[in-house]
């Protein structure tokens, strides 16, 4: 593979224009890329760029791009990246490097040498990416095609053209020591540009959309197309040949397309994974292979009730707080309750008039019966079939009725961040506004 030679950070002092500016926290937008939620205009061609190389995580289309980026994810990215510069993988990884077992692409990241994690062993992969932490990431990337940014230079000299490079932004001094120099190869190769207010907020997260439209950056200094993957390296085509992936996964086997998800992701990612796994599942039933309760008998032994804090709406309305009590499965009742805290706190202070948990159903596939769903204000986020007849409650009127659900808000990235699926947007043949559940059925 030919690459352009990446220009070296301790030759290249001369101010660089920004090229674009990133910022976080954007306010609420319709999506500007088919597929994915919350893509803003400006970071459309990134994104598209990203698609095309084939390096966007594979759960980016079941969240928000404009929510922060995890280290697992990030870590997804960057070995994409590599596998479609360089077409191979290392033949081995250490799977016990981490002691917090992370995912296998963080394992791959650290054997690519491209993040060592935190001095107390871990990894840490739902924990969000720092910026500063993604730049060393990307630095080490660029290192591994072009060594020139190890130039011998001496101490002094190093230093000043890093100085340089961070008075560039307001807040360059925060740049932790470690992070330093590869922050400033970064700026002086164009990659990063930073924030219209003259930042680049090393210490803050980054969003997905933010993040991938970097990478990419980085991915454009070469002069290379993604490379063709080797029909012989197994290993290889099932992590990368067959994105993007859908979400269809084997309660059984919990597969997908072959690879087993647990030999990818950690048990931490996989729990917050839309959609039904064998992690999931096991942490409900006891076991992959475990039957679902067949009577509302067996099913009440495994319920509890919890007492969530809520907004309530006055008739004039003004919002107050207010206490919601529902019954769902003991074996996830502490995620309900993370959240419905984030609902709570959320700068919408989207009022619930109404929750529905669990509920014994005549359908075999409800997750009510399991305790693993709940409905949210069900008259004003009705269930509609695609032929437009209307199951269950009366109409979706996000934006104008206050009760009804917005599919950019506060209850939907909730639900999401923790991996439950939204009946608004999971199925082909109808729309359920009010449901969540946390195995996507």
């Amino acid at each position: 593979m030919k690459i352009i030679k990446l220009l070296s950070v301790f030759t290249l002092i001369t101010t660089l224009t920004m090229t674009q500016t990133l910022t976080f926290a954007e306010s609420s937008y319709e999506s500007s890329v088919e597929g994915y939620q919350n893509v803003a205009p400006w970071y459309t061609e990134g994104i598209e760029e990203a698609i095309k190389w084939q390096i966007m995580p594979s759960r980016f289309k079941d969240v928000s791009m404009d929510a922060p980026i995890t280290r697992g994810e990030f870590a997804e990215a960057i070995v994409l990246a590599y596998v479609r510069l360089t077409g191979s993988l290392p033949e081995t990884w250490n799977s016990t490097r981490f002691s917090d077992q992370p995912n296998v692409y963080a394992q791959i990241a650290s054997e690519l040498e491209f993040v060592s994690g935190y001095t107390d062993g871990t990894y840490r992969s739902i924990s969000n990416i720092k910026r500063q932490e993604m730049f060393v990431m990307i630095n080490n990337l660029i290192i591994h095609f072009d060594s020139s940014t190890e130039t011998a230079l001496s101490e002094e000299q190093k230093n000043l053209i890093i100085n340089e490079s961070l008075l560039r932004f307001t807040d360059g001094q925060e740049v932790s020591d470690w992070a330093k120099q590869a922050s400033s190869v970064l700026i002086n190769l164009g990659i990063l540009a930073g924030t219209d207010q003259g930042k680049i907020e090393p210490k803050l997260p980054i969003t997905r959309a933010q993040a991938m439209v970097i990478l990419t950056r980085t991915l454009k200094a070469t002069d290379s197309q993604p490379v063709s993957l080797s029909k012989s390296n197994d290993a290889l085509k099932q992590l990368v040949t067959n994105y993007p992936v859908n979400n269809e996964y084997s309660v059984s086997r919990g597969s997908r397309r072959g690879l087993p998800l647990e030999a990818l992701y950690s048990y931490e990612e996989l729990m917050v994974m839309q959609g039904n796994n064998t992690t999931k599942y096991t942490a409900v039933f006891g076991s992959p292979d475990a039957g679902r309760y067949a009577t509302s008998e067996e099913a009440l032994s495994h319920m509890v009730n919890i007492t969530v804090d809520v907004w309530t709406l006055k008739s004039d309305g003004t919002k107050t707080p207010g206490l919601r009590t529902i019954r769902v499965n003991s074996a996830i009742a502490d995620i309900f309750t993370k959240v419905f805290k984030e609902i709570y706190e959320g700068p919408e202070q989207f009022p619930i008039k109404d929750i529905y948990g669990y509920s014994w159903r005549s359908s075999s596939t409800s997750e009510h019966n399991l305790g693993l769903a709940v409905d949210i204000n069900a008259n004003e986020n009705y269930m509609i079939r695609k032929d437009g007849s209307i199951v269950a409650g009366s109409f979706w009127l996000p934006g104008e009725n206050p009760y009804s659900i917005k599919p950019d808000g506060d209850v939907v990235r909730a639900f999401k961040k923790y991996g439950f699926t939204w009946g608004g947007d999971a199925w082909p043949t109808s729309n359920d506004y009010m449901h969540f559940s946390f195995l996507g059925w």
